[in-house]
């Protein structure tokens, strides 16, 4: 899926490291951006400085892209370490990958500075519910952040879906949700039965925020509205019952605990005595 994203060479941005281009033999279905790559031979740390316009005080999505690409004819994927400042980010293992996939981690930055340093967070996943792996993701020019919402359905959930335009509660709604992510849903059978999500995070101890984004796109018998409530591990409830509009969207986040452990199980019920 084309984005129309422009991309600008990061040779203003780091003055170490080598140009190379990945093989040819592997080039062919990739986006221009993957076709050509920095390696860094030399030194134990290379560092890019990244300077945006809107400068600090302001999030920023910074998404690491990284492919092997066999540039060198060796076929030996690389691992490394990826910092964001002083902070480490993340363990880059491209062993036993595919030499032709590309690889992506997306950290959510706020920088004190008018360069990129400090404090982060990462973005784990975003999934799109309702739609099967067998699609493309939803990216920019859909998401105006170029956020990345991947299909998700499970074998045991019913895909719903809408051609009408699903609002969300005012114009400045700070998430910015893409109005086709929010046309496709997921049900169970009946009531009685929850859509059950299971994920098991990076590490125990980090804290994790959850953002659920809902949206009632099944045109209900008049006086019927959907209401439902989010269970956690089958111990707690993370919020009070949500109701859903039609064609409105409602997201309820969870960051007050934050969420932590090493599974996490988010079951979402018919509130008691709904359907």
């Amino acid at each position: 899926m084309g984005t129309n994203i422009s991309n600008v060479s990061d040779k203003e941005l780091i003055d170490t490291g080598i140009v190379r281009a990945i093989s040819p033999d592997l080039s062919e279905n990739l986006p221009q951006f993957a076709k050509n790559l920095r390696s860094f031979p030399l030194g134990t740390r290379n560092c890019y400085t990244l300077r945006p316009e809107q400068r600090k005080n302001n999030n920023y999505l910074i998404r690491a892209t990284f492919l092997y690409g066999n540039y060198d004819g060796e076929n030996w994927q690389p691992v490394f370490d990826l910092h964001l400042g002083v902070n480490a980010w993340k363990t880059v293992n491209l062993t036993n990958t595919d030499a032709f996939r590309y690889y992506y981690y997306d950290i959510i930055h706020v920088p004190l500075t008018d360069y990129i340093d400090g404090r982060a967070l990462v973005k784990i996943w975003g999934d799109d519910v309702g739609r099967n792996d067998s699609e493309n993701a939803f990216r920019f020019t859909y998401d105006v952040y170029d956020r990345i919402w991947s299909p998700l359905l499970f074998d045991n959930w019913i895909p719903i879906a809408t051609n009408s335009t699903v609002y969300s509660p005012n114009n400045d709604n700070p998430y910015k949700l893409p109005d086709v992510v929010l046309r496709t849903a997921a049900k169970t059978q009946n009531a009685t039965t929850p859509l059950n999500l299971y994920w098991s995070p990076p590490d125990s101890l980090s804290k994790y925020y959850a953002y659920f984004h809902f949206a009632e796109i099944e045109k209900l018998k008049a006086g019927q509205q959907r209401e439902l409530t989010i269970n956690l591990n089958n111990e707690r409830n993370l919020t009070e019952s949500v109701k859903l509009d039609y064609l409105n969207s409602r997201t309820i986040v969870q960051n007050d605990p934050p969420i932590s452990g090493k599974r996490v199980h988010f079951s979402i019920y018919a509130a008691e005595g709904t359907n």
